[in-house]
């Protein structure tokens, strides 16, 4: 009997500064979503309570202030750990991948990369991926463009 090795190949995400955006194509920006989502899943849990806790807090209450600091931190954490890789954070749990001439959207709890936006336009302004290749054919909707 013989037995056949499989390689995989690893890719390891780009690491860069914060707010130093690179290029994505969409096969690049689906690529690297998972560990987009995973370290938002992380921040959001670690967010969520105190969320909550600041919502319950009185604005007279001496513990509002270290409450505040830890939320903002959580979420300065969270947009430093994905810019670092090369998308933009566009707003609270919302990512953008910078493609040339737009943005792939992704927001969290989203499951999938489905949303575009042409650079142009404000990041709420979000339309269908697929009908964007359809009708336009972008570069970055093939892989090595």
């Amino acid at each position: 009997m013989r037995v056949t090795e499989k390689t995989h190949t690893l890719e390891v995400p780009q690491i860069g500064k914060p707010g130093d955006p690179r290029l994505f194509s969409l096969s690049e920006a689906a690529a690297l979503l998972p560990l987009i989502q995973k370290i938002t899943r992380a921040a959001h849990s670690e967010w969520l309570p105190l969320r909550d806790a600041v919502r319950n807090t009185l604005s007279c209450d001496p513990r509002l202030g270290d409450r505040e600091l830890a939320y903002a931190a959580i979420v300065q954490t969270w947009s430093d750990k994905v810019e670092r890789l090369g998308p933009v954070v566009a707003g609270l749990w919302h990512v953008d991948f910078f493609t040339g001439d737009g943005f792939l959207c992704w927001k969290y709890p989203e499951i999938r990369l489905a949303y575009y936006h042409a650079a142009s336009d404000s990041a709420n302004v979000r339309q269908d991926i697929a009908a964007i290749v359809d009708t336009e054919a972008p570069d970055w909707a093939w892989p090595n463009q």
